[in-house]
């Protein structure tokens, strides 16, 4: 009978285990579930949405912009009506409320239009003559009016009427197979700060554009960024055909913000309050509310090498290591301890054929004679001890030298940016559920890509420790 109670308890036990690892199992999917956002078509099922704007005192109200024109709804998305009509060949890019003023900016590629009463009504304005507007922002307190055009950035100050010209790109050459423009600007509301999107990255300046620097793009690489926008927390998010990706200040990284989102191409975003998100997609307008749920921490590193290798492969395969040069160096000192050997020879052919003369006999009188030729070899020994405190060659060393620290510094930071890039990618693929079939298969080919990236760099010896 004790027997049988005992045998009894440890099925129990068992059992009890085989509950808990499942009951785990099935808390760790439905907490990666919910910690999604979960995305919501609003947009009337109109398709090829390229703008949108939301009223941040009344989030019921939104405007879009589509084929054809501009719809005002002012039920969250219930019903739509048609407040601009525009041509099919008109493509709006971008909506801008001034919060002072109260009036509202719809700005297509060659026009903008102005509405002071809510968008029931629309007419014409005219900022900058011969230039096509691609965005526009304003600066309540300060006065200040900014409009990118597709290759300059121009600024109007309070109280003035012509327009400054505060970033531009240079002339592109003839032959450029790139055109080179701006996509969108952000203006923060923290004092001075502007993000500028461009064909070429995104450029970041803390002076009100007189001086500029490239913005970390860790996170985006491969992303065809479309717009980029700041927050009222100063949180910077940033637009892509495929995502919507907001940067983590503490982290220093694009984090993507839309796994479950399926919609085709993003074309545009709006925040609202709450952190609300508005995406203007190819297959309509869709809304979201953060996720309040905790993430699911992920060991995505697990069994996969790390940066500190992948980088020294890098470098092998590259041969742009340090000690390459080092080795150089050591050679040239040493160099000046070994002689300078020379060896010559000459040979003396004056003598070798002569007038035989002056005999006792006429027989060999005045005859010419084949005598022998006299040859001179010498051997030369020479140190240049001038050589142990400087080397000529040191020059060509360190020319060597910075040119291998520039293409070290290249090869790490492409490395890097890859090797994380990939963890990312990898993150995310485990969040992403079942059946979010496009999603995962663009993740997955995004994988392969960035493995294949590290392979190249490292000469196979990422994929051969996985």
């Amino acid at each position: 009978m004790s027997k049988i109670s005992r045998v009894a308890g440890h099925g129990l036990r068992v059992a009890g285990l085989v509950c808990w690892v499942l009951g785990w199992v099935l808390g760790w999917v439905l907490g990666v579930a919910l910690a999604q956002e979960e995305w919501k078509e609003i947009g009337g099922g109109r398709k090829n949405v390229e703008a949108v704007w939301v009223s941040t005192e009344n989030p019921q109200k939104i405007l879009i912009g589509a084929k054809g024109g501009v719809w005002l709804s002012n039920d969250a998305g219930e019903s739509w009506r048609l407040v601009l009509r525009l041509a099919t060949t008109n493509h709006v890019k971008q909506f801008y409320f001034s919060q002072k003023s109260g009036n509202l900016y719809c700005i297509l590629e060659s026009t903008i239009y102005l509405s002071k009463d809510g968008a029931n009504s629309w007419k014409k304005e005219n900022f900058l003559s011969k230039q096509k507007a691609v965005s526009i922002a304003i600066e309540e307190d300060a006065g200040r009016v900014w409009v990118a055009s597709q290759n300059a950035l121009f600024v109007r100050l309070k109280n003035e009427l012509t327009w400054q010209k505060v970033w531009q790109f240079l002339a592109a050459e003839e032959d450029a197979e790139e055109v080179k423009q701006i996509y969108s600007f952000a203006v923060s509301s923290q004092k001075g700060q502007i993000y500028l999107l461009t064909s070429e990255g995104i450029l970041f300046s803390v002076d009100l554009g007189k001086t500029w620097e490239n913005f970390n793009e860790s996170g985006l690489l491969g992303h065809k960024v479309r717009e980029i926008i700041c927050g009222k927390d100063n949180k910077i998010y940033a637009c892509t055909e495929k995502g919507v990706f907001v940067f983590k200040q503490d982290e220093q990284v694009w984090q993507e913000v839309s796994l479950r989102l399926l919609s085709g191409k993003i074309n545009q975003i709006a925040l609202a309050d709450k952190g609300a998100i508005y995406a203007a997609c190819e297959e309509g307008l869709f809304f979201t509310l953060p996720s309040v749920q905790s993430s699911v921490s992920l060991d995505v590193d697990k069994n996969e090498p790390s940066i500190k290798k992948v980088q020294e492969a890098a470098m092998r395969y590259a041969e742009a290591g340090p000690e390459k040069i080092a080795l150089w160096r050591k050679k040239a000192n040493q160099s000046a301890w070994l002689p300078e050997l020379s060896v010559g020879i000459d040979r003396d052919t004056s003598e070798l054929w002569h007038w035989e003369g002056g005999s006792t006999t006429k027989t060999d009188d005045d005859a010419l004679r084949r005598g022998r030729d006299t040859v001179n070899w010498d051997i030369n020994v020479s140190w240049d001890l001038s050589k142990i405190i400087w080397n000529d060659t040191e020059i060509s060393i360190d020319v060597r030298s910075r040119l291998t620290a520039e293409l070290r510094e290249d090869i790490l930071d492409q490395v890097t940016k890859l090797y994380f890039e990939r963890l990312r990618v990898k993150a995310e693929l485990a969040y992403l559920g079942i059946e979010d079939r496009r999603k995962r298969f663009e993740k997955e080919m995004r994988l392969k890509e960035l493995s294949a990236y590290l392979d190249a760099l490292t000469g196979g010896y990422f994929s051969s420790v996985k």
